[in-house]
């Protein structure tokens, strides 16, 4: 499967919520090059048979057979798989997913990556879960068996005791990886996307100049400063008007458009139809139904 810099080889649309696929590679095949990326949802690889390194903006983590790896929406990281053949699971999940969990689990979940390592017997029952989920995910009519599967998979991971491992410390990688000079930057957007945030004070906060950043970050993360930042307005707008009750404007002001129209006009090119088509065609989905929440002015930041 070759795979743009957003990786949104696998994508759902309004009412369907997640997406799964088993990769496999044989032994004779060559690794493919690493690329960094990111994805609009949520992810979860589930390591059946491969050895890797997990690469952040601030941390690089071993990982391998056995372990499952979780990482929110949007964050930027980059897998480099060992030779030798290799098969894993691949999950993306619209975040709502993590509001299905009881507090508690949110609360771990929304802590930021995390791998779990789970014991034999576990692993045996997250295998088997995984597999299931596959088969319901690519059934477009059976999507809450697979949103069910999903929910014990992450309940299984979480109460668990999903860690990080501590990795290469910050201060080692941020002289080396270009990716940690961009991750203030990065912080900026995820923290407030309401604020308005211009290539040269983005460039600033990585003590970059504004040209400089520009390459550094086009050539790291696939895509320009201006496309990522939309990206993430968009996909915190998409998760808004599915599962909450706020005005379009509201949510418009409170994502970083300057209007509804300009809001509406970016979200049809980027989902093909309309926020408030959006809205209606996700409320059919037993999930959604099931999870529209009365307007908090926390939702924006909840959903993330």
């Amino acid at each position: 499967m070759q795979l743009s810099p957003e990786c949104q080889a696998l994508s759902f649309g309004p009412g369907r919520t997640l997406a799964a696929e088993i990769l496999c590679r044989t032994a004779d095949e060559r690794p493919q090059r690493r690329y960094n990326h990111f994805h609009p949802a949520a992810e979860l690889v589930w390591f059946r048979s491969a050895s890797s390194i997990l690469h952040l903006a601030t941390r690089t983590i071993d990982t391998g057979t056995g372990d499952l790896v979780y990482l929110p929406s949007m964050v930027p990281h980059d897998f480099e798989v060992s030779r030798g053949p290799v098969e894993f699971v691949l999950i993306l999940f619209d975040p709502v997913h993590e509001q299905r969990l009881a507090p508690r689990l949110q609360s771990r979940l929304s802590s930021g990556p995390a791998i779990y390592r789970p014991d034999a017997l576990t692993a045996k029952r997250m295998d088997m879960l995984a597999d299931w989920l596959v088969t319901a995910s690519s059934d477009g009519t059976d999507t809450g068996t697979a949103e069910r599967l999903l929910d014990l998979i992450l309940g299984l991971m979480v109460k668990g005791g999903a860690t990080w491992s501590e990795g290469v410390p910050p201060a080692e990688l941020g002289a080396t990886d270009p990716l940690a000079r961009l991750s203030k930057t990065i912080a900026m957007i995820h923290a407030d996307p309401a604020k308005p945030l211009d290539l040269a004070t983005a460039a600033a906060a990585c003590h970059l100049s504004p040209a400089y950043f520009a390459r550094l970050f086009k050539s790291r993360m696939g895509v320009p400063f201006t496309d990522y930042l939309q990206a993430h307005r968009l996909n915190l707008a998409a998760r808004l008007v599915a599962a909450t009750d706020l005005p379009i404007a509201q949510i418009a002001y409170r994502t970083g458009f300057g209007s509804p129209s300009h809001l509406s006009n970016r979200f049809a090119e980027r989902f093909g139809v309309s926020p408030r088509v959006y809205r209606q065609s996700a409320r059919n989905s037993p999930l959604f139904r099931a999870r529209v929440v009365q307007s908090q002015p926390q939702a924006s930041l909840s959903l993330e």
